[in-house]
C-alpha cells in the first residue's frame, strides 16, 4: 500500500534484479526497531521474503486500496488518530432573467472526522541454540513461524477493513464496510434479487444495489466484494441448457462495476458495494508492514514481531449519505 507494501516490495524487487548484490539492510522496511543480531543477512533475507510472499498475494481490500491510490500517508507511527475533513454542502444555484437578483450566499463548513490508528503485530521468537543447531547441519532457518506471523496480520487487516474494531480512543471508534452506521442496508430481496443460490438473483441483487447507490448520489465506478459461499454461487451458468457462460461474468458486464472480488472476511450471505473514491473510503497507513526484532536472555532468545499500523476511513457526508451498500441474505 504506498504504501503497505510499496516501499518494502520496490526495495525487495531491486535486491532480486541485483542478484542479491545489495545488503539485507539496504532492502528491509525501516521502522526505527530493527537491529542486527542472532540473524545473518541470509536469514534476514529469507524471513523478509516469505512475509513479503504472504501479504503480497493474500490481501485483499488492502491491496485494492493500493491499486486504486486509496492511501492516506499518516508519517509514522506517532500519529495516533487518523483525521479527515467532512464537507458540507451548499444550496442550489439560482436562475433568473437578468441576473441581478441577489442570491443566496453559500458557505461550506469542515467538520473534522476521526478514527484510531491501531498498530497491528504478532509475534514469533526463534531460539540461538535451535538456529546453530540447523546452520550446524547445513539447514536454512526456518521460516514457518514468519509466514504464519504473517498470515495473523494480514487476516487482522482485512478483518479490521471489513468488520471494524471496538478499540475506542478519545470517543472515536473503527468502523469497517459492514459495520459503518451510515451505510446502506439492503437484503437481496429488497435488491430486486434473493437468495443467491437462484440463477439470476445474483444479478438483479447487484442491479438494484447499484440503484440505491445512484439514488443517494453515488455514481460510481465501483467494487464488489463478496462472502465466498455466494461468489461460487454466482459461478453457475445462466443457461443450463447448454450455455457455457457463468452469472459472475454477466454481472462484471454492468456498466461501472470494476470488480468483483471473494472477500473471505465477510461472513456468508454478506455484500459490500461501494463507489470506489477517496470521499468514501480510503486507508490510513502509519506504517508499512514490516519484521522487526529484539534479544531477550543474554542473545539466547530472539523475539520477532510482524506489524503494522493502519486504519480505515470509512466516510459518510455532512447528510449523513455513505457511497457503501451493505447487502445481506435474501
Amino acid at each position: 500500500m504506498a504504501k503497505i507494501l510499496q516501499a518494502q516490495l520496490s526495495r525487495f524487487d531491486t535486491w532480486l534484479q541485483n542478484g542479491g548484490a545489495d545488503s539485507v539492510e539496504a532492502m528491509r522496511p525501516q521502522v526505527g526497531m530493527a537491529h542486527n543480531a542472532l540473524l545473518r543477512n541470509y536469514e534476514w533475507e529469507r524471513i523478509d521474503q516469505r512475509v513479503v510472499e504472504v501479504t503480497r498475494a493474500t490481501l485483499v481490500a488492502a491491496n485494492d486500496f493500493q491499486r486504486l491510490g486509496l492511501i492516506e500517508p499518516l508519517g509514522g507511527l506517532g500519529v495516533t488518530i487518523s483525521t479527515y475533513e467532512q464537507l458540507s454542502d451548499m444550496s442550489d444555484a439560482e436562475l433568473s432573467m437578468e441576473g441581478i437578483t441577489r442570491g443566496e450566499k453559500g458557505r461550506l463548513e469542515f467538520s473534522p472526522q476521526s478514527v484510531p490508528v491501531p498498530i497491528i503485530h504478532k509475534e514469533f521468537e526463534i531460539s540461538r541454540r535451535h538456529l546453530e543447531s540447523a546452520r550446524r547441519n547445513g539447514n536454512n532457518i526456518d521460516t514457518t513461524h514468519a509466514v504464519t506471523a504473517a498470515r495473523r496480520v494480514r487476516d487482522k487487516i482485512e478483518n479490521l477493513i471489513f468488520n471494524g474494531d471496538k478499540t475506542k480512543v478519545a470517543g472515536y471508534t473503527i468502523s469497517g464496510f459492514r459495520t459503518k452506521s451510515q451505510r446502506i442496508q439492503k437484503t437481496a430481496t429488497e435488491c430486486g434479487g434473493g437468495d443467491w443460490a437462484t440463477a439470476e438473483n445474483p444479478y438483479k441483487s447487484l442491479v438494484g444495489a447499484i440503484g440505491f447507490l445512484a439514488a443517494a448520489g453515488f455514481y460510481g465506478p465501483y467494487g464488489v466484494y463478496v462472502a465466498r459461499p455466494q461468489y461460487t454461487q454466482s459461478l453457475h451458468l445462466l443457461n443450463s441448457a447448454g450455455g457455457s457462460r457463468n452469472e459472475l461474468a454477466a454481472m462484471l458486464e454492468i456498466p461501472d462495476i470494476s470488480f468483483i472480488t471473494p472477500a473471505d472476511a465477510l461472513p456468508a450471505e454478506n455484500v459490500i458495494v461501494w463507489q470506489l473514491s477517496a470521499d468514501v473510503a480510503d486507508l490510513a497507513v502509519g506504517a508499512d508492514i514490516s519484521t522487526v526484532q529484539w534479544d531477550e536472555l543474554g542473545g539466547m532468545l530472539t523475539q520477532f514481531r510482524v506489524m503494522t499500523a493502519l486504519v480505515p476511513s470509512i466516510k459518510h457526508d455532512s447528510n449523513g449519505a455513505c457511497g457503501v451498500l451493505h447487502m445481506t441474505g435474501a
